[in-house]
């Protein structure tokens, strides 16, 4: 069995726009206009804590004008993994040990694992306007499939015996529990990126519902405004997944000086 490692060009670029912001030490908050990219790690480093001080590489993309003189990338995605995105190592040639093969063995390509890729766009005035996330850190994808799987094949349950089955799939935010949800939510970490947060509203979004309206999946929806130096409002809406509250979508909408109704 050969081993031939491959780094790509563009990887040796990213690790290289990356380098200051892979410390694995405290730092303080940079400032928006100084660095998209760091203040874009930092808002990853609160929203999604499980992924600190496992020593986990970031991988960048930003995309800005050629032609545009002093461009930053206000359009970014950051890919967390267990190496750098791109790189692989090639497993070529047989198995030659006296022992079996690990189960996972394949042969090809071996790329680093990625946990989560999140795409950011900045406006001119430097508000964050909208995010999405996704990948194996948000939610639990194999206990959902488990889940939808069971509903599917006893049809008719209750909304109470869903419940129930939710809460058994390792969901906490199911339902019903608007309450806890409110109480967990990182309201404050959402504060320090996005400003003083006015008129906050919690919804739940019923994303499957059988056909005697048993809700039998949801999300959850916060909406919130901020007050902006010129008197504007950004009003926001996210979306958060429903097994561990995870953020998995943001947009924000401009609203003129006059307070909004």
């Amino acid at each position: 069995m050969f081993v031939r490692n491959k780094l790509t060009s563009a990887s040796v670029l990213l690790a290289l726009l990356l380098a200051p912001l892979l410390s694995t030490g405290a730092q303080e908050s940079i400032p928006i206009n100084k660095n998209y990219a760091a203040w874009a790690q930092e808002f990853l480093r609160a929203m999604y804590p499980k992924l600190d001080d496992k020593k986990y590489l970031v991988s960048f993309e930003g995309l800005f004008g050629y032609d545009e003189a002093g461009a930053r990338a206000r359009w970014l995605t950051l890919y967390i993994g267990e190496g750098p995105k791109g790189q692989y190592s090639e497993i070529i040639g047989g198995w030659a040990g006296w022992s079996p093969p690990p189960k996972d063995l394949h042969f090809g390509k071996q790329y680093y694992k990625q946990f989560l890729s999140a795409g950011f766009t900045f406006d001119e005035h430097d508000h964050l306007v909208s995010y999405g996330a996704d990948g194996i850190a948000i939610g639990n994808a194999e206990a959902e499939a488990h889940y939808d799987d069971y509903v599917a094949s006893h049809p008719g349950l209750s909304q109470g015996e869903i419940d129930y089955e939710i809460h058994q799939a390792g969901v906490r935010y199911g339902p019903d529990d608007r309450e806890i949800f409110s109480k967990n939510l990182p309201l404050g970490e959402l504060e320090r990126f996005l400003g003083k947060a006015e008129q906050v509203s919690i919804d739940r979004i019923p994303t499957k519902v059988s056909d005697s309206e048993v809700v039998e999946w949801v999300r959850w929806k916060v909406d919130f405004r901020t007050k902006q130096a010129d008197g504007s409002w950004l009003s926001y809406e996210l979306v958060f997944e429903p097994f561990n509250g995870d953020l998995a979508t943001l947009q924000a909408r401009k609203e003129n000086a006059a307070t909004p109704k």
